[in-house]
């Protein structure tokens, strides 16, 4: 059923919440041959965005499972016996394909080959999945998703789990408000739209998340292209926030994504009309809207200059902190 999807484990009792996945980080960890419990991250505190600087907050590096997360972050009902409500088995049907998902790209990249594209899609998913549960992006996804929160479901047993985000005792809800910036009213609607985007509404529906972003994968008004970076000794940064845009909004929708210690991703949707500086002629637009969708992958391999603006952007568009496998990031200066 699908609101059994709500309990993060069968007894309830997950507290320490991430907002960046353990699985991402791990790709990034420093010591990925260590335990699970052991490996750990570089964390870097931003000094000066404009500049680029940096500061290690740890010459040994940060746990993983310590790393990123908040106490009850997504808890939207906690019991006096320490029982909660919460979404992170909704968090965990997209993480735990992370991995496997990252394998397959890096191995298409390797072998050059263009079979991928629902292992595209699927990552999309899961890495978009940040941006709207980040804690430090709470203004943007109520501006982009808001809407979702003034509706709920009509499934009798799905509304039931909502109801609990209306009525739910959360202790850590004060605390998180003013550690965040935002208000209760934030932060009850920002549960709200996790659980409406998050949460299948019916047996055998997917989320409304994935119908949204399948939308824009289809749309035939762009092209897609997919830029795939690996570097052979280069660190590949990865931000508080989960994403960064590397270029206007106003005229393409462009998204980075870091996919492993040493290597990112880039979803680029390229707007015709945009791209030629005028209106697209008749003929052409349907064209467009009646041939197959213009998707491109491309695999570049030590491509320096592409790091060093990957690098400046999520200097510039993370919120806090930035974290990275090795100890001195390309093009970015680590102040002592």
């Amino acid at each position: 059923m699908a609101t059994r999807a709500l309990q993060a484990d069968p007894h309830g009792l997950t507290k320490n919440q991430h907002f960046v996945s353990q699985v991402e980080q791990r790709l990034n960890a420093h010591n990925p041959g260590a335990r699970p419990e052991n490996q750990r991250i570089y964390e870097f505190e931003i000094v000066d965005r404009d500049r680029h600087q940096v500061r290690l907050v740890n010459p040994k590096g940060r746990t993983i499972s310590s790393s990123l997360s908040m106490l009850d972050l997504f808890s939207f009902d906690v019991a006096d016996n320490g029982v909660r409500a919460n979404l992170e088995r909704v968090f965990s049907t997209y993480e735990d394909r992370i991995g496997d998902l990252t394998k397959k790209l890096l191995h298409a990249h390797a072998t050059r080959s263009n079979e991928i594209n629902q292992e595209v899609f699927d990552l999309f998913v899961a890495k978009m999945v940040n941006f709207i549960r980040n804690p430090f992006s709470v203004a943007k996804v109520l501006n982009t998703f808001g809407i979702m929160g003034q509706h709920h479901p009509t499934d009798p047993q799905v509304y039931a789990e909502y109801h609990r985000i209306l009525t739910g005792r959360r202790p850590q809800q004060a605390h998180l408000c003013a550690k965040l910036g935002i208000s209760d009213q934030q932060y009850e609607a920002w549960l709200r739209v996790l659980f409406m985007l998050l949460t299948p509404l019916a047996n055998g529906q997917v989320t409304m998340l994935e119908q949204a972003l399948g939308a824009l994968f289809e749309g035939r008004e762009h092209a897609l292209h997919i830029h795939l970076h690996t570097y052979t000794t280069q660190r590949c940064l990865l931000s508080d926030r989960g994403w960064t845009v590397p270029v206007p909004e106003d005229r393409h929708l462009v998204f980075d994504f870091n996919l492993s210690a040493q290597a990112f991703i880039r979803y680029a949707f390229l707007d015709y009309e945009a791209a030629l500086g005028y209106p697209l002629p008749p003929m052409i637009r349907q064209g467009l809207s009646r041939g197959p969708k213009l998707v491109q992958h491309w695999y570049l391999h030590d491509d320096i200059v592409a790091l060093d603006v990957f690098h400046r952007r999520i200097i510039e568009q993370s919120f806090e902190r930035v974290f990275s496998s090795g100890p001195s990031p390309y093009s970015v200066t680590v102040l002592e």
